[in-house]
């Protein structure tokens, strides 16, 4: 039983996660594509890059910590808010923008090649920080 909580947990840490890439992923083409945010100047496209992780992370924590974790305990919300995007703000100052940039320009890779490289590194360490971490906890909603 707990083998099968566990995968259930993992399939759906995956589809919300998925689902946030391809949200963080579509906005990124978007706003480089349509709006023109490839251009050099100022780095706009770091700026696109950290526009669509933000609207990816605000769509994560309502379905990561619904649907995935199931946390019902509301006064620890605002602590797992918290840690949600303390989190967040790691991935986006180390992945999106350390580990984005030595792809992009050290090995200079296209930015929509570079972002699924990132995302696949993010996935492992935010879901063992969801896990054991931000939405840790004895109370759970069953399955």
């Amino acid at each position: 039983m707990v083998r099968k909580t566990l995968n259930t947990q993992v399939f759906r840490f995956l589809v919300v996660g998925f689902s946030a890439f391809l949200i963080d992923y579509g906005t990124l083409f978007i706003l480089i594509e349509v709006f023109k945010f490839n251009l050099e100047l100022f780095n706009f496209i770091l700026v696109a890059n950290i526009i669509s992780t933000v609207i990816a992370v605000l769509f994560g924590f309502y379905f990561q910590k619904k649907w995935t974790f199931k946390t019902i305990n509301s006064e620890k919300a605002k602590m797992e808010f918290v840690l949600f995007i303390a989190l967040q703000v790691f991935n986006i100052l180390f992945y999106n923008a350390l580990l984005f940039n030595i792809f992009r320009y050290n090995l200079s890779l296209d930015a929509l090649i570079a972002k699924p490289l990132v995302v696949v590194f993010q996935t492992i360490t935010s879901y063992m920080a969801m896990k054991f971490i931000i939405f840790k906890t004895d109370t759970k909603v069953s399955n």
